[in-house]
C-alpha cells in the first residue's frame, strides 16, 4: 500500500512539474520556423531557454513538441518512441531530415 502511495506521489510530482514547465514556456518559446534557414538559431534559443528555466533533460522533448512546425511534428511522430522522448535525438533527427547533416557533429 505504501509503495503504491509513493508511486502515486511521484507520478503527481512529475505531472505537476511538467505542467509548471509547460506554463513557463508558454509565453517565452516561439513556434519552430517553417524556413529551415532559421533552424539552428531556433534550437540555440530553445536550449538557452531550457537552461535558464532549468528544465530537466527528461522533459525537454515532450515540452518542445507543441512548438514544432507541422513537418517536424510528423517526423517526430514517426520516430521510435524511446528516441522521440530524448531532446538530443529529436534535434539530431530533425537536422538530418532537414539536410543539416554537417551541423550534427557537435557544432549545434
Amino acid at each position: 500500500m505504501q509503495i503504491q502511495m509513493d508511486r502515486d506521489q511521484a507520478s503527481k510530482s512529475i505531472v505537476s512539474r511538467t505542467k509548471a514547465y509547460a506554463d513557463a514556456l508558454k509565453g517565452t518559446i516561439a513556434r519552430m520556423p517553417a524556413d529551415v534557414i532559421h533552424l539552428l538559431t531556433y534550437f540555440k534559443d530553445v536550449e538557452r531557454l531550457f537552461a535558464s528555466l532549468e528544465i530537466p533533460a527528461a522533459l525537454q522533448a515532450q515540452l518542445l513538441r507543441p512548438y514544432l512546425n507541422d513537418k517536424a511534428k510528423l517526423l517526430v511522430a514517426r520516430m521510435d518512441p524511446a528516441k522521440a522522448s530524448d531532446y538530443k535525438e529529436v534535434k539530431k533527427m530533425l537536422l538530418v531530415s532537414l539536410n543539416f547533416t554537417s551541423c550534427i557533429s557537435g557544432e549545434v
